[in-house]
């Protein structure tokens, strides 16, 4: 049975990650944007918008205070989530349907794309 229902992105859900203590949840969405949602509310905290096309990956890093995105605009994203807005932007060549933090703080980062190849970031 449904315990929950979390709604406001304007097209698909293409992937959701939760947060290290399972009370936010980020969901990448074909309106070009990502959110964050507190599960215990179930409203949204914040919309993280800037992607130019759909985002297929949302991400927190291992401290939660991070999510990391990748979109079909070839570019990856990571966004603070204190201050509300994006503080690095990759340029990743081709179009970013996974990102995956390797470290604690987010900044090294490996990226699966559509042209078959994995990419390691600093």
């Amino acid at each position: 049975q449904i315990k929950q229902t979390l709604s406001g992105s304007i097209q698909s859900i293409m992937h959701v990650s939760f947060n290290n203590t399972s009370e936010m949840v980020a969901g990448a969405s074909n309106d070009n944007a990502a959110r964050l949602w507190h599960l215990k509310t179930g409203r949204i905290r914040l919309t993280l918008t800037g992607h130019v096309g759909k985002v297929y990956s949302a991400r927190f890093n291992g401290d939660s205070s991070k999510v990391i995105t990748g979109s079909h605009d070839r570019t990856i994203k990571v966004w603070d989530l204190q201050k509300g807005y994006c503080i690095r932007t990759i340029f990743s060549f081709s179009s970013c349907n996974d990102v995956v933090p390797l470290d604690e703080d987010g900044t090294t980062l490996v990226s699966g794309h559509l042209d078959n190849n994995l990419r390691f970031w600093d």
